[in-house]
């Protein structure tokens, strides 16, 4: 008999432990971290565990890994949970959904983000820390996760405290995805005085 076939990771495209994923089972989604890759089986926590009843072993979960250079998608299948740990095996041939043109580092800076609601034209904000960051992009870790979100594709102001600066970093980006607790933002215009300071922290965490 023969059975679906399975897909090993290159190394760019290898989770590593600790790493953000997301699980989407049809339109479910949870937000998790990788806990092990072996190969071509991989292994999510997934704090919020809801959806997780949703699964079968014949299911297809699509998971997306912040991985070195972007964000890969994979299929899983052959699915088991314990726990708040899903495991599964990688069918189908992994891809990038982002390519990063520029070296990202894991940086918990505080940061606030500002835009207007489209309803109501009121000005909203969130505060937060970040995850990671590059000249490219930023993952976002906000304060109160049940707080106000901005939608996919919503333009905002992010404005960052760097270490041993005195002027924050204001920069402007666009909402990636959204999750409670976080999102991930691409930054569309950096002034050339932040694009300054910004690169210059990132070099000194290479």
């Amino acid at each position: 008999m023969t059975g679906t076939p399975r897909h090993t990771l290159d190394a760019a495209l290898s989770p590593r432990p600790g790493q953000q994923a997301t699980l989407d089972l049809y339109g479910h989604r949870s937000e998790g971290t990788v806990r092990a890759f072996l190969g071509t089986s991989l292994e999510v926590v997934a704090p919020s565990t809801a959806f997780l009843r949703h699964l079968t072993p014949e299911s297809h979960l699509r998971v997306r890994v912040e991985v070195k250079d972007g964000v890969c998608e994979t299929v899983l299948s052959r699915l088991s949970v314990e726990q708040d740990v899903v495991a599964g095996e990688i069918i189908g041939q992994p891809t990038y959904l982002e390519r990063r043109a520029a070296p990202r580092v894991e940086a918990a800076l505080p940061a606030a983000l500002v835009w207007l609601d489209s309803a109501t034209g009121d000005t909203v904000r969130v505060d937060g820390r970040t995850r990671n960051i590059s000249i490219g992009g930023a993952v976002l870790e906000v304060d109160d996760a049940a707080g106000a979100c901005p939608q996919q594709d919503v333009t905002a102001l992010l404005d960052l405290h760097l270490p041993d600066v005195a002027e924050h970093v204001a920069l402007a980006v666009r909402v990636q995805q959204a999750w409670d607790g976080g999102m991930r933002l691409r930054i569309v215009h950096t002034p050339p005085a932040s694009l300054q300071r910004l690169s210059a922290f990132i070099a000194a965490g290479l």
